[in-house]
C-alpha cells in the first residue's frame, strides 16, 4: 500500500513538473486540445502564474526590455574585447 501511495505522489509531481516547465505554446495548445473536455483544467492550465518563480517580467518589478538591453549590450562589449586582442600562437 505505501509503494502505491508513493507511486502516485512521485507521478503527480512529475505531472506538476512537466506543466511547470512546458513552453508557453504547447501549453496553449494542450488548452485548446483539452478544453471541450475538461473546462475547468483548461482554465487551470490556462491561468497565468503569478510571482516571482514563474518566469521573467511575471511580477511587475522589473522592466524586462531594459534589463535585456543592458544584457545584451554587455555581451557585445565582452565579445568586442576578445576579438580585439590578437591571437599569438607560440611554438615549443
Amino acid at each position: 500500500m505505501q509503494t502505491v501511495v508513493t507511486m502516485l505522489i512521485l507521478v503527480a509531481a512529475f505531472i506538476y513538473l512537466v506543466v511547470k516547465w512546458m513552453p508557453s505554446t504547447v501549453k496553449q495548445g494542450l488548452v485548446v486540445w483539452i478544453s471541450p473536455y475538461s473546462p475547468k483544467l483548461a482554465s487551470a492550465l490556462g491561468a497565468p502564474a503569478s510571482g516571482c518563480g514563474s518566469g521573467c517580467s511575471s511580477c511587475g518589478s522589473c522592466d524586462s526590455s531594459t534589463q535585456t538591453g543592458v544584457a545584451q549590450n554587455q555581451l557585445a562589449d565582452n565579445v568586442n574585447k576578445i576579438i580585439e586582442k590578437p591571437v599569438r600562437f607560440v611554438r615549443r
